[in-house]
């Protein structure tokens, strides 16, 4: 007979954070999910970034990681919609919301968890 135990892999958790330390940091990056509408992407994650920034490194960093990523995007987003005249703009900005989605919700999920995360591209706009 097969032993069937329950030895499934957890994803670590930092306990050493406090719920709303980590909640905080997951609006920074669910703000970026809504980036389709302008200036909502950029402006959640910097709204909140300056209100509790103060509180503590971890909203800190996780803020201006947020900001930075979406600052990135919508300087990528220029182009696109300049290049929708010749059909390609489309596409990119299909997959440039593809990838902010995708990657806030991961980010959103680090943080949540008390892990930091860094966007695997962004521009540091605040460092």
């Amino acid at each position: 007979m097969i032993n069937q135990s329950s030895s499934s892999v957890e994803s670590p958790v930092i306990t050493d954070r406090n719920w709303k330390e980590k909640s905080i940091a997951l609006a920074c990056h669910l703000g970026g999910i809504m980036s389709w509408i302008p200036l909502i992407g950029v402006g959640v994650p910097f709204i909140i970034w300056q209100v509790f920034k103060g509180e503590s490194v971890f909203i800190d960093t996780h803020g201006k990681n947020a900001f930075n990523f979406q600052m990135t995007l919508v300087l990528l987003r220029i182009p696109s919609y300049v290049l929708m005249v010749i059909g390609i703009g489309f596409l990119m900005i299909a997959i440039i919301e593809v990838v902010s989605i995708l990657f806030s919700i991961i980010a959103a999920i680090r943080a949540y968890r008390g892990l930091d995360y860094a966007y695997p591209f962004r521009y540091p706009f605040i460092k």
